[in-house]
């Protein structure tokens, strides 16, 4: 009893512990392919090293640092174009300062730290990197923390308490959005901690049993406003507030405190500064204080993907975190009114999310990232479908799904990190084709039912490549008629390939051309599908380039850059695909 006691006390130290380990054996830091400040991290995080080091708003630093840290974008002329959003003459960073915000104390850290130990200043370099890691598991960390005591306020045994928070982390994707790739530096993490420390505020605030203390009320203030100031969409969390007592007369006697006492005003003024800084960072980069910063981006409210949004293949919420399936069900096992206002709570925010539109939510977490801050809401319904299950005599059924869901997003987290999932272009083939593999899987998955016309070319039988011989007998095919400039056109490479060494350096290469002059290079490594001398089928493909245009023509061969191994390679295929609208294969603007 006493050693339950003592891991119940200390259950998210464990995890978090655990989580640090994971994240430190399972990234490079050293790589710079393995950045974590990145993609739309790159443009939360921005705002800090724009104030602190830079002293530019214009953000165009940002073309210095891409280059020397980001081998995978080193080539791109204006690295800005990725956080930056240009319209109407203004130039504006479209993100909302919340995570640079929370992640203030820790880069001012990191920026002392390497100036005392003679590190690069510049914002990106390994110091910073690593910090953002620690400051996302804190955070992870402080979410767990508030999480478990509003979960202590039901009274459940603590057993169910620990266990829920264990399903919470690594039975969902907040593991994935904890650890993997950019993850650390994306909103969803931070989130996670506002959104359970709001839940409990709430929860001791709206206590119809207490007395509505004005520490309280700032506490929930103050919380909301960085929530609103980091992802303002999120702030549908208010719809919960009835689940933690709020009624009218609550909400009265709160106002006329708030109104009243140091505590609440200050509450106010604090949260009105909060949000009075996105409008005076809006004026410094633009001159106006209103600003729809993701312009030209759009929810489409009349067009919901809700289906596709929780069960598609292509991160698809149940589908990759069938977790929630059991704290959905716990909807119905709660008293009172907290079932419908659930029910309404989780029925706006998928048909609000599900809206957007690029509703994949592309990124470097499993399934569906912008549902991870709100799993301190799905953890109340989940711990009580784990109660229901022990009150019935089903305990041994509560202990078995960790067992099941905890091992299959771990997988899937792997699979997601190596490629062998990709959710932005998966379809029910890809999926079950992979579903157990543990290597990465070179494809370039485009499921069957879009495709409207395809043309298939063999290019050659076999190859041998070698110190002597670097190039594969390729061919020069001019584009067919069908293929065009546009989003559903498509080029697909297969074949088998098989080396004595597993550090190739050899590169399956795409190589446009336009009257006999090349106009754009593609190439793909083909190291990391290499197994122990064995023969592995390889797949890759790209849309097609903008730059291309009819009657131009495509090179296709493999290419030795370098090495004394030697590189077989057979049935060689190249396909030229048109897909129509259903699927999309966007990754830009809309």
């Amino acid at each position: 009893m006493l050693k339950t006691s003592k891991l119940h006390k200390h259950i998210c130290e464990f995890c978090i512990l655990l989580l640090l380990v994971v994240s430190l054996l399972s990234r490079d830091m050293a790589s710079p392919y393995e950045r974590v400040i990145g993609c739309d991290g790159f443009g939360y995080y921005s705002y800090l090293p724009a104030l602190f080091i830079y002293h530019d708003l214009s953000f165009s630093f940002v073309n210095e640092v891409y280059p020397k840290y980001y081998e995978v974008l080193k080539n791109t002329p204006l690295a800005t174009t990725h956080i930056i959003n240009e319209f109407d003459g203004h130039r504006v960073n479209k993100y909302y300062p919340g995570v640079s915000i929370l992640l203030c104390p820790f880069f001012l850290i990191a920026l002392l730290s390497a100036k005392l130990a003679g590190f690069a200043t510049d914002g990106y370099s390994k110091i910073f990197q690593f910090t953002i890691v620690l400051a996302a598991l804190f955070y992870v960390w402080l979410g767990l923390i508030f999480l478990k005591k509003l979960l202590n306020r039901h009274n459940y045994t603590p057993w169910l308490v620990s266990l829920t928070l264990i399903l919470i982390l690594f039975g969902s994707n907040l593991y994935s959005c904890s650890i993997t790739s950019y993850s650390p530096s994306y909103a969803h993490c931070y989130l996670f901690f506002l959104v359970s420390l709001f839940c409990y505020q709430a929860s001791l605030l709206f206590d119809k049993n207490n007395d509505p203390k004005e520490k309280y009320i700032f506490w929930l203030l103050l919380t909301l406003s960085l929530i609103i100031v980091t992802r303002p969409q999120d702030g549908l969390i208010i719809l919960t507030l009835p689940l933690f007592g709020l009624t009218f007369q609550k909400m009265k006697e709160v106002i006329k405190r708030t109104f009243n006492s140091v505590s609440g005003l200050s509450g106010i003024f604090t949260g009105l500064i909060l949000l009075a800084s996105v409008l005076v960072l809006w004026h410094k980069q633009t001159g106006c204080f209103f600003v729809n910063s993701y312009h030209g981006e759009y929810f489409d409210l009349l067009r919901p993907h809700i289906t596709d949004f929780l069960l598609g293949f292509r991160s698809g919420w149940l589908t990759y975190t069938p977790l929630m399936l059991f704290a959905l069900s716990g909807i119905f096992l709660l008293k009172g009114r907290a079932t419908f206002i659930l029910l309404i709570f989780w029925t706006v925010v998928i048909f609000v999310l599900s809206s957007w539109w690029w509703w994949i939510y592309p990124g470097p977490a499993l399934g569906q990232r912008v549902m991870v801050e709100y799993y301190p809401i799905a953890a109340l319904t989940l711990i009580a479908f784990l109660d229901f299950l022990h009150k019935k005599k089903y305990g041994a059924l509560a202990l078995a799904i960790p067992f099941l869901v905890i091992p299959l997003n771990i997988l899937q987290t792997l699979q997601f990190k190596t490629g062998i999932i990709s959710t932005q272009y998966a379809s029910s083939q890809s999926y079950f084709r992979n579903f157990f593999k543990t290597r990465p899987v070179p494809q370039y998955p485009i499921p069957k039912s879009i495709i409207e016309s395809m043309i298939e070319i063999p290019i050659q039988d076999f190859s041998i490549l070698t110190q002597s011989n670097r190039f594969s007998a390729g061919k020069k095919v001019p584009l067919p008629d069908f293929i065009k400039t546009d989003d559903y056109s498509h080029i697909r490479a297969s074949m088998r390939i098989r080396s004595n060494s597993p550090k190739i350096k050899d590169v399956v290469v795409f190589d446009f051309s336009h009257k006999g002059k090349s106009i754009s290079w593609n190439g793909f490594g083909l190291s990391p599908y290499i197994y122990d001398k064995d023969w592995s089928y390889y797949e890759c493909g790209m849309l097609l380039p903008s730059t291309v245009a009819p009657g131009d023509s495509i090179a296709f061969y493999v290419w030795k850059p370098e090495g004394n191994d030697s590189t077989f390679v057979e049935n060689l295929k190249l396909e030229f695909i048109r897909i129509n609208d259903s699927y999309d294969f966007r990754i830009g603007h809309p």
